[in-house]
């Protein structure tokens, strides 16, 4: 019998035991990648992912129609900033030229100013001197249909879009007006609305009226001629002015900065703003330059459509003491929204990025700007009972931004009843009839009596301070 001898090879042991090391450290990484791995997916970011691009794929396999992965991911960014607040929206190419237009002052339209009430859409203005104002559409009105199609649960960037038009088109407009017992129907005829921003007349011999209807680009310097061609009607510097600033629903914040500019001696705070960035965190000063009325007394009128820009004006202005506030609680819209650029300009989104402060660091956040004379609308020849319709605030407002100690104020009645007519003559008869310029009128010639009144500022307000 042959016997078998095993032989040991130390080489071959070798060869094995490195072997089976690099196995399982081979083994132990991916066993560990694969730990990572599930870490990683199990993170609430990319659950979250997963779950997005999860509904993208069901509605694109067994949506009723075909729909684009285009048209899905807009609406998806759409969305994300309209579930934030009211004022934060997404801008494709229609809606970020109507942007464009309306700051410069110039678009094809009816002038209505829009907002969104839950479901609901609902007017914040008639622009002065557009076709929404000559067919007497008022502050607080619910749009209910366009050319008969229900606008319920219509984002208002849609909305816009289905009101704005060809020059000369026509577009019928459904509402409903608090008190009356059903809707009605008005049409009217678009057309290219050159915005007009400041209206002026002389009331009488040293007495201007001056009223801002939205703050465009030139809207400051428009400001200075106004009051210099009422200064040359009057014959001489005024003795007081009454500063309209009804329904004017904001618009560019640096024009209205340099509104404010206007009436303020020396370098002093106008507004600051603070958010969660650096160029979210600013603080602005005005100029240098004197007062254009030479401290003569200035009445601010404002109302519940009075919101953003006009807040900031009458806010510096009463915290220095510079000016009176006459009529009712503004809108309290106090946030800043910032326009970010996409697909390299051709989109954009409209983010809120700051809240603002007063020069004494007050936030009329959902509060507004509490007049210091509480005034109602009236028209002085009218006995009739007048429903204001106006009953929205930014406290309101689904998805509102707050702030600490934020209570809601009541707000306005309807806003002065403007000519779109250019003639100073009919913009006089009007005003004759308005009860709060009136009154402001008589407040202007009381304070006129003493000088004191103009040098009563508040020369170092409480600033707030930005971290």
């Amino acid at each position: 019998m042959k016997r078998i001898t095993l032989t040991s090879n130390k080489k071959s042991k070798t060869t094995i035991l490195i072997f089976v090391f690099l196995f399982s450290l081979t083994s132990t990484r991916l066993s560990l990648a694969l730990s990572l791995q599930d870490d990683i997916d199990n993170t609430p970011h990319q659950k979250n992912l997963t779950k997005f691009f999860d509904a993208v794929e069901d509605i694109k396999k067994n949506y009723v129609k075909e729909v684009s992965e285009e048209k899905l991911y807009e609406n998806a960014i759409r969305g994300m900033l309209e579930g934030l607040d009211p004022h934060s929206s997404y801008l494709d190419k229609e809606d970020l030229h109507f942007l464009n237009s309306t700051t410069t002052g110039k678009y094809s339209g009816v002038g209505l100013e829009l907002i969104k009430e839950d479901s609901a859409t609902k007017v914040i203005s008639a622009l002065d001197g557009s076709p929404a104002k000559e067919a007497n559409i008022k502050p607080g009105d619910y749009l209910l249909k366009i050319n008969n199609m229900p606008l319920m649960n219509l984002p208002l960037q849609d909305v816009i879009k289905k009101i704005q038009g060809p020059n000369n088109s026509v577009v019928s407009l459904t509402l409903y007006r608090k008190g009356q017992p059903s809707p009605f129907t008005v049409r009217i005829t678009r057309k290219v609305i050159n915005l007009k921003s400041v209206n002026h007349e002389l009331l009488e011999a040293g007495y201007g009226y001056v009223r801002i209807g939205y703050f465009q680009e030139q809207t400051p310097d428009e400001l200075s001629k106004a009051i210099k061609t009422l200064e040359k009607k009057s014959g001489g510097k005024l003795k007081g002015m009454i500063l309209d600033l009804r329904n004017n629903p904001g618009g560019l914040l640096d024009s209205a900065v340099e509104v404010a500019d206007k009436f303020i001696d020396g370098h002093k705070p106008i507004v600051s703003a603070k958010g969660r960035t650096p160029d979210s965190i600013f603080a602005v000063d005005s100029s240098k330059e004197k007062d254009l009325l030479n401290k003569a007394p200035l009445v601010i009128l404002i109302n519940g459509g009075s919101a953003s820009g006009s807040e900031i004006v009458a806010g510096a202005l009463q915290d220095y003491r510079r000016a009176i506030i006459m009529g009712q609680t503004s809108f309290g819209k106090g946030s800043v929204q910032t326009v970010f650029a996409l697909e390299g300009g051709k989109t954009a989104m409209k983010l809120t990025t700051s809240l603002y402060y007063t020069p004494s660091g007050r936030s009329i956040q959902a509060k507004g700007i509490v007049p210091d004379i509480k005034l109602e609308n009236k028209t002085i020849v009218s006995r009739v009972n007048q429903d204001d319709g106006f009953d929205i605030k930014e406290s309101e407002l689904e998805n509102h931004l707050s702030v600490d100690n934020a209570s809601p104020h009541p707000l306005s009645t309807n806003a002065i009843k403007t000519t779109a007519d250019d003639s100073n003559q009919a913009l006089l008869q009007v005003l004759q009839k308005d009860y709060q310029t009136q009154e402001a009128l008589h407040l202007l010639k009381g304070l006129s009596v003493s000088s004191s009144y103009a040098n009563n500022t508040l020369e170092n307000p409480i600033s707030r301070k930005i971290n």
